[in-house]
């Protein structure tokens, strides 16, 4: 078995910057007091939300080691993966998965993590278009909105595509009840 290279990612770029700004603007309008995220070795997302309560997981252990050198006081920093939280009987006001992979990678934890966001009020998602994957489906993002919605009750608030390392799309939900 092939182990696939991943690319370095730089999360401190314009293009992701402003979606994540425009995030928290949202996030900030909602009565959000607990954050479940995936997060990069900076903190980039928690260190803007210093009031908020952010549970962090990270299943890397030498990035692990990192993070917990560095990590704000806001944040409960855990070895393992994210989706190990619907295990603790938690809950959270907002979910927000930044992930690096597609629909498909990412499908598993949606479905484990089901509940947890079902709970919460808003709920975001960042996932990789993949040509390749993309174009078995045609309009992907439309795809991906129904993919969604079919696992989901949810209201759109912010939709956005853009170029990274690859082509990605942000999405912000509010969780209906």
């Amino acid at each position: 078995m092939s182990k696939i290279k991943l690319l370095k990612r730089n999360y401190d770029c314009a293009n992701k910057n402003a979606i994540r700004e425009r995030i928290i603007e949202i996030i900030k309008t909602y009565d959000i007091k607990s954050i479940l995220t995936l997060e990069s070795k900076d903190f980039l997302f928690s260190n803007l939300l210093p009031d908020k309560k952010i549970i962090v997981f990270e299943r890397d252990k030498d990035i692990f080691k990192d993070m917990k050198k560095n990590k704000p006081k806001n944040v409960n920093l855990y070895k393992g993966e994210i989706s190990e939280y619907s295990n603790l009987n938690g809950q959270v006001d907002c979910v927000y998965l930044d992930f690096c992979t597609n629909f498909k990678g990412a499908e598993r934890t949606l479905q484990e993590l089901k509940e947890v966001i079902n709970k919460s009020k808003l709920f975001g998602v960042t996932l990789c278009l993949w040509d390749a994957y993309a174009k078995s489906y045609g309009d992907y993002q439309f795809a991906l909105l129904s993919k969604l919605q079919q696992i989901f009750n949810l209201k759109v608030l912010y939709g956005k595509g853009y170029k990274d390392s690859m082509s990605m799309i942000t999405i912000l939900f509010e969780v209906k009840k």
